[in-house]
């Protein structure tokens, strides 16, 4: 009997890694014209909030979105690199949305004449390597636009920098429509968590980087898309033990 208790047990524990290693997932990342992955290779980013964002509403209020923002993308996903944030007027260090000069968030409207975006991120990198050497978000500005709190028929500035933030890092879009990194963000749709996808595609970029705290199936519980086969795998866990014992008795 305990070797039959023993064959369920590496049954159970080869559908546990099937399950675990053949998890499908769409996210996309962002690759260099020889197949670089874009990321950053440096465990420290320093950020500088400009006021200009004090066009979105109370500067405070917004400064604490977007920093909530970046750190839950390095929370949730535990991820190496870690943001630094200061606040300035970023036109005075010779800021620029392209180009390797300072990384900053502001807010501005010109830069959205030609575009219904309403958020934007500018990542400047070495072709060759991949590793980001600047990188920007752009606000659209003005207090219409946007929903700091919990105002209805707003865009929903967490959601929108969310999603900017992963550009920052270094994915593109997916076809997940409930993950951060869905290519629009419309005033109905409010994403303050990250999914699965958006999780996954991030680890992916960075688990090679020191120091990373691997992660090979994780039970965050942040989306609903692994809920239900893992529910029906403990069942099936459950059913086997059952077996098992009262054979043994």
């Amino acid at each position: 009997m305990h070797n039959k208790t023993n064959r369920y047990m590496k049954i159970a524990t080869a559908a546990l890694i099937i399950f675990c290693s053949t998890s499908v997932y769409a996210y996309q990342v962002k690759n260099t014209s020889n197949g670089s992955e874009v990321r950053w290779n440096t465990n420290n980013v320093k950020i500088v909030l400009d006021h200009s964002l004090s066009s979105i509403g109370p500067f405070e209020d917004v400064q604490n979105v977007i920093i909530s923002a970046f750190y839950e993308w390095v929370d949730v996903a535990d991820l190496p690199v870690e943001f630094e944030f200061s606040t300035g007027d970023c036109a005075s260090i010779g800021y620029q949305p392209v180009g390797e000069n300072e990384n900053c968030v502001t807010a501005d409207s010109d830069i959205f004449e030609e575009s219904h975006a309403a958020a934007r991120s500018f990542v400047s990198y070495d072709d060759s390597t991949g590793n980001i050497k600047d990188a920007d978000i752009v606000i659209k500005s003005g207090h219409s636009n946007w929903s700091v709190g919990e105002q209805e028929g707003r865009l929903d500035l967490k959601s929108a920098v969310l999603h900017e933030v992963g550009h920052v890092l270094g994915l593109a879009h997916t076809d997940v429509e409930e993950a951060v990194m869905i290519p629009e963000i419309s005033s109905e749709i409010k994403i303050n968590n990250l999914y699965n996808d958006d999780i996954s595609g991030a680890q992916a970029l960075y688990e090679d980087m020191e120091p990373f705290k691997n992660v090979s199936c994780s039970s965050t519980n942040i989306g609903t898309s692994n809920q239900i086969p893992f529910f029906i795998l403990g069942i099936v866990l459950l059913t086997l033990f059952r077996k098992t014992q009262k054979r043994s008795i």
